[in-house]
């Protein structure tokens, strides 16, 4: 997971300025963490076992239901489109995976 998200930032930094800001601001909004912030969590994570320490998974799982929606709005091709939306639902997946893991600590 952290990979993929480290992966999107990257991609996000090589977007136009306005694009840049506003896939970050969009970023914070829904999962109410910078992607910095993000990634820092997700390496203490893999590195601790963080037992009582609060990660809004939940909400990184809303940003990527929020791409979803957006894919929807923005995709013409149908299948380009279902590609695009079944690997954003894999995101999905893997962010309650491991919130499902963590509350069952």
């Amino acid at each position: 997971m952290r990979t993929t998200l480290n992966e999107q930032a990257q991609g996000w930094q090589q977007r136009s300025v306005f694009e840049r800001q506003w896939m970050f601001r969009e970023f914070k909004k829904y999962s109410t963490m910078t992607t910095e912030q993000w990634l820092e969590t997700l390496i203490r994570l893999e590195q601790e076992d963080i037992e009582g320490i609060d990660i809004p998974l939940e909400k990184l799982a809303q940003f990527y239901t929020h791409l979803q929606d957006l894919a929807r709005g923005y995709t013409k091709d149908s299948e380009e489109l279902e590609q695009n939306l079944a690997t954003i639902q894999g995101w999905i997946e893997a962010v309650n995976n491991l919130n499902q893991v963590l509350t069952a600590k």
